[in-house]
């Protein structure tokens, strides 16, 4: 995004600019909430000039996310023959071995049921984890996040 501060007086300034889950270049690092060290630069100010202060923040976190569904099987009504069609499911829990955040499948109707997504996943390797009320818990292990990516991890239960 852009900013501008206006009428600053001729000096010198420390400029300073965070976001939650974020680093900078050098690689200080901005994480959660109150749990930041500010990214500064040092910046000249100067009578009738305009000063320039660029930042480039890169993302710490990634985001896990993608569909849990499960099958059910029917008879073709024409052919008598045992077909399975998918569906998504909706409540799903979705967690991770790390506790680092949870999140329920979407509901009951409309284009996105049983989408997850959690978001602000450390970098890292992960077991993910879904369970739902009448169904086994399914675990996929070595879920890989990278900071600024995600990983689309489904799940189908039987």
């Amino acid at each position: 995004g852009n900013y501008a501060i206006l009428e600053v007086k001729p000096g010198l300034y420390t400029v300073r600019i965070s976001k939650d889950s974020y680093t900078n270049d050098t690689g200080t690092k901005v994480l959660f909430k109150d749990l930041y060290l500010p990214t500064s630069i040092l910046a000249e100010v100067k009578a009738g000039a305009i000063t320039v202060v660029d930042f480039a923040l890169k993302p710490t976190t990634g985001i896990i996310k993608g569909v849990v569904k499960r099958e059910i099987r029917e008879r073709d009504p024409t052919s008598g023959d045992l077909v399975g069609r998918e569906v998504r499911v909706s409540k799903a829990r979705i967690t991770t071995d790390q506790a680092t955040s949870a999140a329920d499948s979407s509901p009951e109707s409309g284009e996105d049921k049983g989408r997850y997504i959690i978001r602000y996943v450390r970098e890292g390797t992960y077991t993910v984890i879904a369970a739902k009320a009448g169904f086994f818990t399914i675990k996929k292990s070595e879920i890989r996040v990278k900071a600024g990516e995600s990983v689309v991890v489904d799940f189908m239960f039987n």
